[in-house]
């Protein structure tokens, strides 16, 4: 022990605690002797305590750290240089493609505003354009009834019996699903603009078959008398069923009954319902045909 450790002595002439200069240890004198107790300052502890709080803070940060730039990684891997530049040139195709394909349809748009201006400068405003293009597609589609001249065509079967030739078996002749489809292509032909069968209107996708004893037209069926109503020019349409040995001579030399007559009004009900299309869909103006059969 140093001699430069000093100790105060108390009022009953015992000795007291004094602080070692140099390792802050505790000193005891007793009457015996003098003992030197080794016991570690508050100050040596907290810096401990610091230090281990710091490291373990430290090595927790860096487990975070690495993980965390793993999970980059692993989400966002290296791309190699050759596959981004092809990515990048079929995206240029495909961006070329859709700004042809919008170009055309600009160009589309254009011509048809172009229509509507001409049309507007003609004193027929945008919106009434417009309105008689959609009366026009509802009407040829059989979406709305329609009234206007024409003629009515009544076909029943023979009330008679016909022998057609010297040695048959006489027989009353019927009227086919070939018989008004004959008529319907004449009428069609002749300028008719809306065509019904016994109430059922004809479009484009109507069909006229025979189904047992009946005929079917918009797949419902229909039985003589069959009435055939079409609007149009009526003398026009008359000739065309009239003219010598036409359909109308043809269906009378075979027994059928057949009757023509002008009407100033006919009035030619829609479609019971809409078409349905499944397959068919509008084509972009100026799209190249189908390919030719090989």
């Amino acid at each position: 022990m140093h001699a430069r450790c000093k100790v105060a002595r108390g009022s009953a002439d015992e000795l007291t605690p004094s602080r070692d200069c140099y390792g802050g240890n505790f000193m005891t004198m007793e009457s015996s002797g003098v003992e030197h107790v080794g016991a570690p300052s508050a100050h040596s502890n907290v810096g401990r305590g610091w230090l281990w709080s710091i490291g373990i803070a430290s090595v927790l940060l860096g487990i975070l750290v690495a993980h965390q730039i793993r999970a980059l990684r692993e989400e966002n891997p290296a791309v190699p240089a050759s596959w981004r530049a092809n990515w990048l040139a079929q995206r240029l195709v495909e961006a070329q493609d859709e700004l042809r394909t919008l170009r055309s349809k600009i160009d589309n748009l254009r011509a048809q505003l172009m229509e509507y201006e001409r049309r507007a400068s003609e004193g027929e405003s945008l919106l009434e354009a417009m309105r008689r293009e959609l009366i026009k597609a509802r009407i040829l589609a059989g979406l709305t009834p329609v009234k206007g001249p024409g003629i009515i065509v009544q076909l029943n079967d023979s009330a008679k019996r016909v022998t057609p030739e010297p040695e048959a078996e006489p027989s009353m002749p019927i009227v086919h699903d070939l018989d008004l489809r004959e008529v319907v292509n004449e009428l069609k032909a002749a300028g008719a603009e809306a065509i019904a069968i016994n109430g059922q209107r004809i479009i484009a996708t109507s069909e006229i078959r025979c189904s047992g004893a009946f005929i079917l037209v918009n797949g419902h069926r229909i039985a003589a008398p069959y009435m055939i109503y079409a609007i149009g020019d009526s003398e026009e349409l008359m000739k065309a069923l009239t003219i010598p040995q036409g359909v109308i001579d043809r269906m009378k030399v075979i027994g059928l009954e057949v009757k023509v007559v002008p009407r100033r009004e006919i009035i030619i009900p829609s479609l019971p319902a809409p078409p349905k299309f499944k397959y068919a869909r509008p084509a972009d103006v100026g799209a190249p045909e189908s390919e030719p059969m090989q």
